[in-house]
């Protein structure tokens, strides 16, 4: 009797089993991550309507009048930036007031507590200037089997104008302000608002008043 064939019964050698087995594990994983990547649900997130800010202390001078031009955003009054998944995808985030307003009071708060009188203003037709920008707000997240680490990043940018007479001087600052939190277990989705809070209260104290203090004295 003929001994059989691996032809004549069907079997595969090892090598071939494996061969088919990476490949249709290699199009599985390829199908589940272009599922994931590309444009997803938005995201909302708790944000406060306008930030807090303790009044300085050892400030003997009046408060200086500065008019405050409505704050610029780069899209929506309620999308408030980007939200990068782990699987590659991104969602925008979105809030339920208007963050325009809630920036807007922000920098006032922060002006009244450094010494300035903030008033409401349309043009640049004022002594003492100031008008806020946030260019864009990205929270990027990295996974593996461990943790869950994130990356914020605000980007603002303040134009400060003072005039004087037929003398004006207009200064333009650029702020870049980064977080990066302690890596968890999970991905928390009310911590992007958390993180743009601190970034922007960061923004406002770090980058804003030590700039708008420095062109009051030049100018006085």
């Amino acid at each position: 009797m003929r001994p059989f064939s691996r032809r004549e019964t069907g079997w595969e050698t090892p090598g071939k089993v494996r061969g088919l087995g990476g490949l249709l594990l290699g199009l599985g994983l390829f199908f589940l991550a272009s599922c994931s990547t590309g444009p997803q649900p938005p995201v909302f997130i708790d944000m406060s309507p306008g930030l807090t800010f303790p009044p300085v202390s050892g400030s003997s001078r009046e408060p200086v009048p500065v008019a405050v031009l409505p704050v610029k955003l780069r899209g929506d009054s309620h999308n408030v930036g980007i939200l990068f998944h782990a699987t590659g995808g991104t969602s925008p985030l979105l809030v339920n007031h208007s963050l325009k307003k809630s920036v807007l009071k922000s920098l006032k708060a922060v002006l009244k507590a450094n010494g300035y009188k903030p008033y409401d203003a349309s043009s640049d037709h004022h002594e003492l200037i100031v008008r806020m920008e946030v260019v864009s707000f990205e929270d990027r997240i990295r996974a593996n089997l461990l943790h869950v680490r994130q990356k914020a990043v605000l980007k603002c940018r303040y134009i400060l104008i003072r005039q004087s007479g037929e003398k004006s001087t207009r200064i333009v600052k650029t702020s870049k302000r980064e977080e990066s939190p302690t890596p968890a277990a999970v991905f928390d989705q009310k911590s992007a608002g958390k993180l743009l809070e601190k970034l922007l209260k960061s923004s406002l104290e770090k980058d804003l008043i030590p700039t708008l203090n420095d062109l009051v004295k030049q100018e006085s």
